[in-house]
Formats: C-alpha cells, sequence, structure tokens
C-alpha cells in the first residue's frame, strides 16, 4: 500500500460522500464489486488512470481533486492546491459532507 494510493483513496471516499452516493452505489455505476471499492478507498488497490476518470464523471469531481499538487498521469498538466484542501486525510464522512454543503451554498451566493 504506497501513501499515493492510500491519498488518492481518500480522496475517492471524499468524492463519493460529497456525490452523497454509499459504496454499492458507485461501484455499480463504476461496473466494480463493492469490496474492490473498499480497497481503493482504503488505499490498499491502485486506481487506473481510465478508472479514475471514470470516477471523477460519476462523482462530478474535476480530475485535478484526485491528484492536488501532482502532474497526472498521461496529462501535461501540473494542478496547484493549497495544503488545507490536500490534506483531507482526518475528516469524517459528517465533516465531508458540512464542508460540501458549505462550498454548495457558497456557490448559490456566488451566482447570485
Amino acid at each position: 500500500m504506497t501513501e499515493d494510493n492510500k491519498k488518492i483513496g481518500k480522496k475517492v471516499k471524499i468524492a463519493r460522500v460529497s456525490a452523497d452516493m454509499t459504496q454499492v452505489e458507485l461501484a455499480k455505476r463504476l461496473d466494480l464489486d463493492r469490496q474492490v471499492l473498499i480497497r481503493i478507498e482504503n488505499g490498499s488497490r491502485p486506481v487506473s488512470v481510465p478508472e479514475i476518470k471514470k470516477i471523477a464523471k460519476v462523482t462530478g469531481h474535476d480530475l485535478s481533486f484526485f491528484y492536488g499538487e501532482a502532474v497526472i498521469p498521461g496529462e501535461h498538466t501540473t494542478i496547484h492546491l493549497s495544503p488545507s484542501i490536500r490534506d483531507l486525510s482526518d475528516l469524517t464522512e459528517e465533516d465531508i459532507r458540512l464542508i460540501d454543503d458549505l462550498i454548495k451554498r457558497l456557490r448559490a451566493l456566488h451566482l447570485k
């Protein structure tokens, strides 16, 4: 289990929760077994670029969300995110839901 797998797995979980999806629902949409998704989320299974692109699409996240400050494999783009955004590993699912709700409210205010 590499550190990168753990970081990306945590972001997969964050994306799933913020999309208000269960593991069963996301696994089904990805055409994966739930146990495979569990291993992805806990970092014990790496995620391929095609898989992460599909996860991004299904959960409504940009690909950059999963890679933070890194070069995305197969892409020629470097994405820079603040340290506070990159380190979300200690957030609970409830924390993620609250942050997601706050972001949605801020975006709604910005659109007015």
